[in-house]
């Protein structure tokens, strides 16, 4: 049925007249979550329900397995001690009570640190059960098969942020932990609450032995996509290693709670039994159509930190199970349910499965990025919430990973000293420190201030244990003979200290990430006390590690003296050049030189001596630069300030000139509409419609009271009487010009005109007349159709205009009071006003007003997807200006952003790659990003989307850039490199967020602070002001980014000791590297044993990845072939392997093999 277009043109003009009406009164907040009263839903539609998915057929009967458990994260709201001493001691304890009460009764447990805690303090105590101690109860309990330790790991670990060797050692640590104290392990993979998935977790798992995983957590629309189709219960397999076997990977739907909160235990007093029964059945009905039909459901049975109460929660299940089991059962006929393990209940599918196994899906990728709800809740923050902390785990792991070699180095040399038991004993405590580091509340920022502070302080004593541990190694290397008491002394007070002294005999590390902070500054050098380095002498010695078995590394060493008049010369006597500048901090000076050719896991020593002369002096810096040049070897970088405040990077290496544009943006957030917090990245774009929405209604009213004023509306039969029938010509003096309508005789093929036209305009033609046939419209004239587009047109240009203005120039002060309903009369009035004239001048007819409204409408859209640089802001508030210092072994330029802002770009002889260094700190409700644009790309690069490749710790991981998905959901994780393949390579020692807005622009998140909450889970706001120095190395060479990614993350390390004798430097120089002819491996551990006549080494090597290793049989002088090691490295089984000399053995990327070696003595 045709409407008449007169009660459209009023229906629009209401319609607009409403719409203005109310967002002018609109001042209130009325929606959750803060959304105006007038805000409408922005979000993607809900997936389908079950009903809507294809339902297996029900088994004839189910069964249900009961799994209670207690999901205790190890510092997340609190801190780890406080939730050990508030409910995680009370659960263990009273558990262990009840499971012995009835033997029944089963409980499981995920990760192992709190159970390591417990044991230390009370495992040798006497227990409330029989005349057990707390260790042998327990222990019996886990024979029995009633408590069951599911993961293994020491914790849970988040695995997009945690490198390789994280990975391998929390498992390592929390298997041995199992083992010393209670002689068990585990079997079952167990990431319930982990924040997305990498593909290469699937390898690593089945590389630990894992054939079976339980899973919490994966975006919501992958969810449905496995529910749809029974498939819950799938495959899940390395895309990269096809070779491995396939984990069987069990999804918890609901997540790991309780089915409802009434079974709740530690939190409700009722019990009733017939409530729970039917709410178990219920839930059982929906669950069943998810998975396999092999009827067995998984019920989980806790919930975090529960059972604090588990008398009460263990007798209320006895009662439910004891109804669910009883004769009179009626709709419970074909249900049976019972308690159960993850053992037990993985049993009890098996042969289902091995039936079935061909029928069940496979899936190969990874699960990022995490969405748990429609539109924009994607856990994109944590990627980069709390830099300091992600750094500090990061450099805390690599001095306990170079420690280890040293450790392993050193006892070759000296492997019968009583001292190695104390520094094993105090490494473990280092690298327990380094897995809560990586727990998945830790290593992603999701905790609160003390719990925070908690970590950092933990992180900061194993670093000096380590550092500390490997100084004692060297000594014993160099044939000291240090006692198993002083060791002990030594390391429990550098375990006890709360902060880090910048003390004689201690390492120092290469933390250039650091220099231009204050207080840390001091940490990146290591210092010469005056007492042993002065103006009257010098005499030290300075050894140089490299921990790193892929090639010989050279470095700068940095030391703070405390004199000009020094030198330097090498192990072979030779002056090395060294450099002395004044230190700004202090009244003392810098002294660097460079440390060449340090062998692969080897070492190289220096003398520290007095010198006649001063040694060097740096020029004056240069300020105030609008260009800087800075010239290293054959590589030359010119830096220049662009008018867009950038930084322009022209690198020219070999010949060929690279131009990279650098800058610093922010993106906003708005803590009253759709907050950001700790897990949640949102960008500005729901602020963004809302605005778009006011302003499109706004401009709507306007088109619509213009066509309203030169429309016809008044010629309405029904207002005769009112008003003179009288007809509005359209023109100049439209306003004076009317007619009489004219009386004409209606009958078959009479004709009456809704309009006179008087004027010879081409509008004033286009009248409709009223038949007996219906309406009939004249076709367009030629010039008509012509024009007909110009509406849209100018409708698209008005679009793009005002989307750029909202999104980069108008005050975000603004829009946030827009998007809350305040000063709307800055938004209403000139929306409208360009409506109106937009309508008037052109005296556009409502088809035209309704083409514009359209062409703003699609502009806008395209404009938010299509051009996501928009959506963030540069953070330079000024022109920027350098500041040069020039050196004979580095150059640096300083460029200062901001207030908060400072960048620093680096060129030292040792590295062809360009250091770029920003100290910052977010202010609140802003999230800093770094811009690196390869000059270059081609015009219509924008329109096909960009490919580029992350580094997941194991693996090189092809992404894709979603153009039409919002910027949260294309930020990924990367452990060390973030690359457009074949072109640019950015590395990093720590973990981000990464994405590529453009084929040639990688973005990196620096930093970010909330005053809003995501409701995730965390108590209060994430508000992070500490200061942090995130540093990207720019490699132009991508065919050697795999090999320099390595290099970076293993920093070599800097021992400051009084001089040795001869002999000692002789012994020194005899540890030599087992594996520095092997390109692409590096050790990973090397334990050594004295046998009768000979040193057998077991030595683990792990290829890099990136790389497929050829271990030549002149390495492998007595190999026993390859073993596949996991967990402890130093497996019993190795010594009993038959022994066979090879020609090569190949290792695949990602790959450890443990090979033995032996020395004749």
């Amino acid at each position: 049925m045709l409407v008449p277009r007169r009660y459209l043109r009023r229906g629009t003009v209401l319609l607009g007249t409403l719409m203005l009406w109310i967002l002018v009164l609109s001042n209130t907040q009325v929606l959750p979550f803060g959304k105006p009263a007038w805000a409408p839903w922005f979000g993607e539609p809900m997936p389908p329900t079950m009903r809507d998915t294809a339902v297996p057929a029900l088994p004839q009967q189910l069964t249900l397995h009961i799994v209670p458990h207690s999901h205790s994260d190890i510092g997340w709201n609190l801190s780890f001690r406080q939730y050990y001493d508030k409910s995680v001691h009370q659960v263990m304890r009273s558990v262990v009570q009840e499971l012995f009460a009835d033997n029944k009764r089963r409980f499981i447990w995920g990760d192992l640190a709190f159970v390591d805690m417990w044991m230390d303090e009370e495992g040798d105590q006497r227990s409330t059960v029989g005349n057990l101690t707390w260790r042998q109860a327990l222990g019996e309990l886990v024979r029995r098969g009633q408590w069951e330790f599911v993961g293994g790991t020491y914790v849970s670990p988040d695995e997009g942020l945690a490198t390789w060797w994280a990975h391998n050692s929390i498992v390592d640590v929390g298997r041995r932990a199992l083992q010393q104290q209670l002689n068990a392990s585990a079997s079952i993979g167990w990431q319930i609450d982990n924040f997305g998935h990498m593909q290469s977790m699937a390898y690593l798992l089945a590389g630990f032995g894992y054939r079976k995983l339980v899973m919490g957590r994966m975006a919501y629309r992958d969810q449905y996509e496995f529910a749809r189709n029974a498939g819950l219960q799938f495959l899940w397999r390395s895309e990269r290693h096809p070779e491995q076997p396939a984990v069987l990977t069990h999804f918890l739907s609901v997540h790991y709670a309780a089915p409802s909160s009434n079974f709740d235990f530690d939190n409700t007093e009722e019990c009733n039994v017939v409530e729970l029964a039917e709410e178990l059945r219920r839930f059982a009905m929906r669950q069943v159509r998810q998975y396999p039909g092999h009827g067995h459901v998984l019920v989980m049975m806790g919930d975090d930190f529960r059972y604090v109460r588990a008398a009460r929660a263990f007798q209320c299940l006895d009662k439910l199970l004891a109804y669910i089991g009883s004769t009179e059962r009626g709709a419970w006929q074909a249900i049976n349910a019972q308690y159960s393990t993850m053992t037990e209940y993985f049993a009890a599918i098996d042969p289902h499965l091995q039936r079935e196994r061909g029928q069940l899906q496979e899936f190969s990728g990874d699960m990022y990025p995490y969405q748990d709800k429609p539109y924009e809740q994607y856990w994109s923050g944590m990627l980069t919430t709390r830099p300091y902390l992600k750094w500090l785990v990061r450099d805390t792991e690599q001095i306990v990973q170079h420690a280890e070699v040293l450790l392993a180095m050193a006892r070759l040399r000296n492997a019968l000293s009583d001292a190695w038991m104390e520094l094993e004993q105090q490494m473990e405590f280092a690298r327990k420190q380094v897995a809560i580091g990586y727990h998945h509340d830790a290593i992603t920022g999701t905790c609160t201030d003390a719990a925070f502070h908690d970590y950092v302080s933990r992180l900061k004593r194993a670093a000096r244990v380590a550092l500390l541990a490997g100084q004692h190694a060297l000594a014993l290397a160099s044939g000291q003979d240090l006692q198993a008491k002083t060791v002990r002394e030594s390391l429990m007070a550098a375990r006890s200290k709360q902060t880090e002294p910048v003390a004689y005999n201690t390492a120092a590390r290469r933390a250039q990430e650091l220099d231009a902070l204050g207080e840390s500054r001091q940490r990146a050098l290591l210092e010469v006390p005056r007492r042993v380095c002065s103006d009257a002498g010098c005499m030290q010695q300075i050894t140089v590690t490299n921990a790193n078995a892929l090639e010989p590394q050279d470095s700068v060493v940095r030391l703070l003296v405390h004199t000009r008049k020094i030198a330097v010369v090498d192990d072979a006597g030779r002056p090395v050049a060294v450099e002395v500048v004044a230190n700004d901090a202090r009244d003392a000076f810098v002294a660097e030189f460079v440390a060449r050719n340090v062998p692969a896991f080897g070492l190289r020593s220096y003398m520290l001596t007095g010198g006649s002369a001063v040694s060097g002096e740096r020029a004056e810096p240069q300020r105030h630069l609008h260009a800087a040049v800075l010239d290293k070897g054959n590589v030359r970088v010119r830096l220049a300030a662009t008018r867009d405040r950038r930084i322009r990077i022209a690198v020219m290496q070999d010949g060929v000139e690279h131009v990279v544009v650098h800058g610093l943006r922010e993106y906003f957030a708005n803590p009253h509409v759709q907050a950001s917090g700790a897990y949640i990245m949102h960008s500005f774009m729901l602020m963004y419609a809302l605005v778009f929405y006011v302003a499109g209604g706004c401009l709507s009213a306007g088109l619509a009271v213009a066509v309203l004023i030169n429309s016809d509306w008044l010629a309405d039969s029904r207002l005769a009487g009112l008003v003179p029938q009288t007809v509005r010509v359209p023109g100049l003096f439209a306003a004076n010009a009317t007619a009489k309508s004219p009386q004409m005789p209606y009958g078959s093929g009479s004709r009456s005109p809704t309009a006179v036209a008087s004027s010879p305009e081409p509008y004033d033609r286009l009248v409709s007349w009223r038949s007996d046939e219906g309406t009939v419209e004249p076709e367009d004239p030629p010039k008509g159709r012509l024009v007909r587009a110009l509406p849209m047109a100018l409708g698209g240009v008005l679009g793009l205009w005002f989307t750029y203005f909202a999104a980069q120039v108008c005050s975000i002060s603004l829009l946030t009071q827009w998007t809350q309903g305040e000063r709307l009369v800055w938004l209403v009035a000139p929306a409208f006003l360009v409506g109106y004239l937009l309508a008037g001048v052109q005296r556009w007819q409502i088809r035209q007003c309704i083409l514009c409204i359209y062409g703003v409408a699609l502009a806008t859209v395209l404009a938010m997807f299509l051009r996501p640089a928009w959506h963030s802001r540069p953070l330079a508030a000024q022109n920027l200006e350098f500041e040069l210092h020039r050196g004979k072994l580095c150059d640096t330029a300083y460029v200062q952003v901001d207030e908060r802002t400072r960048l620093s770009y680096r060129l030292c002889g040792d590295s062809p790659m360009l250091q770029s260094t920003a100290v910052l700190t977010a202010k609140d409700n802003r999230e800093v990003i770094a811009q690196f644009e390869l000059q270059g790309a081609g015009p219509l690069d924008d329109l096909l989307g960009c490919r580029f490749e992350t580094y997941d710790g194991v693996d090189v991981v092809m992404r894709r850039y979603r153009r039409f998905a919002p910027i949260p959901g294309n930020y990924y994780p990367a452990v060390s490199h973030v690359g457009l393949p074949g072109r640019l390579a950015l590395h990093a020692r720590q973990a981000m967020g990464v994405t590529c807005p453009s084929p040639n622009t990688l973005e990196t998140m620096l930093h970010r602070s909330m005053t809003g909450n995501d409701f995730r889970g965390m108590s209060v706001p994430l508000t992070d002001h500490t200061p942090a120095a995130v540093s990207h190395f720019l490699d132009l060479q991508p065919d050697m980014a795999a090999r320099r990614n390595v290099l970076l993350n293993s920093p070599m390390l800097v021992f400051l000791s009084p001089a040795r004798t001869e002999q000692q430097r002789l012994a020194l120089g005899m540890l030599a590297p087992l594996a520095s002819a092997v390109e692409g491996l590096r050790m990973v551990g090397v334990r050594a044993e004295l046998q009768t006549g000979s040193l057998d080494v077991l030595v683990r090597l792990q290829a890099i990845a990136g790389y497929t290793v050829d271990v030549p049989a002149s390495i492998l002088a007595n190999a026993t072939g390859v073993l596949r090691v996991y967990g402890d490295w130093a497996l019993a089984g190795a010594a009993g392997k038959r022994q066979e000399m090879v020609d090569r053995i190949v290792l695949a990327s990602g790959q450890q093999a443990l090979f033995r070696f032996v020395l004749k003595r």
